[in-house]
C-alpha cells in the first residue's frame, strides 16, 4: 500500500494541460479522489511542445488508462494517507429494525 499526501482533497477540477511539464507524475495526482472527475487525459495528462533539450513535454509516469484507479475504489483499497491526517470514520448501512438478525 502506498502512503500518498491528501493535497486538496476536496477540489473537483484540476487543470493543467498545453504547458510543457515533464517528468514525473506526483503521485497525489494519481491517487487523487477526483481523479476521474478531471477528465485526465484532456486536461491534464496533455501536454504540447518540446524542453530546451528537443526532448517531448509530457509526464514519464501517465497511465494508459485508469483501470488500476477504478479497481482500487471497487477494492477500497486507496493509498494510506500520512499518520497526520485522520481517516474518514467508515460508513455503516443503517440497520432495518424489522431484521431479525443481530
Amino acid at each position: 500500500m502506498l502512503s500518498v499526501k491528501r493535497v486538496m482533497p476536496q477540489l473537483k477540477f484540476l487543470a493543467l494541460n498545453l504547458n510543457r511539464l515533464t517528468g514525473a507524475l506526483p503521485e497525489w495526482i494519481r491517487w487523487h479522489p477526483s481523479l476521474d472527475w478531471w477528465d485526465p487525459f484532456t486536461l491534464l495528462f496533455n501536454q504540447e511542445g518540446k524542453d530546451e533539450l528537443g526532448n517531448l513535454a509530457g509526464f514519464s509516469n501517465t497511465p494508459a488508462n485508469l483501470n488500476y484507479f477504478i479497481r482500487s475504489i471497487r477494492k477500497r483499497n486507496w493509498p494510506t494517507p500520512p499518520a497526520t491526517i485522520p481517516n474518514p470514520a467508515p460508513t455503516r448501512e443503517p440497520r432495518d429494525n424489522n431484521d431479525p438478525t443481530p
